[in-house]
């Protein structure tokens, strides 16, 4: 009885990190997480086209996912993007889809195991997510201030309210796999 026990504690623990850790949780395809911080929605600034193509992480939360970003530009012109979530430790694709620029954000739907979820794609001012975070009311938009700060949410198809937002930084300008 004791050795179950061990046994059962054992698969549990391995289990419950896996579940938990992906942006995209398996349970119910259900969305995990984010990483808590106050965004100011509403405020976005310009897409960063020039510097959006790339490996791109999230900083905070329980995101462990990557997703990769090709830009490209339709026969009308029009700027898109191809988006791949993958999991960097098995190397395995866990989502894809294309998104096109909307209000100041990209909107993409995304697939995952024959199952569709939105994905988002926002760029702030730094100094407005900085305003934002200490004092909701001095909120400015300051599209000149310098560096941007990039967000990613994932929500079920029109499901905003059950939004998980992280922040993503650019780890490498390549658009392939980076597998640990």
């Amino acid at each position: 009885m004791k050795n179950i026990a061990w046994i059962l504690t054992l698969l549990i623990s391995l289990a419950a990190p896996a579940s938990g850790l992906l942006c995209w949780g398996s349970d119910n395809y259900s969305i995990k997480g984010g990483d808590g911080r106050p965004w100011p929605w509403g405020s976005e600034v310009q897409i960063p086209w020039h510097n959006i193509q790339g490996v791109w992480k999230a900083t905070g939360g329980s995101c462990t996912d990557e997703f990769i970003f090709k830009t490209k530009t339709d026969q009308n012109g029009e700027k898109m993007v191809q988006i791949t979530q993958y999991d960097p430790v098995s190397c395995k694709v866990v989502a894809r889809g294309l998104g096109y620029e909307t209000n100041r954000y990209i909107y993409a739907q995304m697939v995952h195991q024959g199952r569709s979820y939105n994905l988002t794609i926002h760029a702030f001012s730094e100094q407005d997510v900085d305003d934002y975070k200490t004092d909701s009311r001095s909120l400015r938009s300051s599209e000149s201030s310098g560096k941007v700060v990039v967000a990613l949410t994932l929500f079920p198809l029109g499901k905003w309210e059950q939004r998980a937002a992280f922040e993503i930084v650019k780890v490498d300008p390549s658009t392939s796999m980076i597998c640990k």
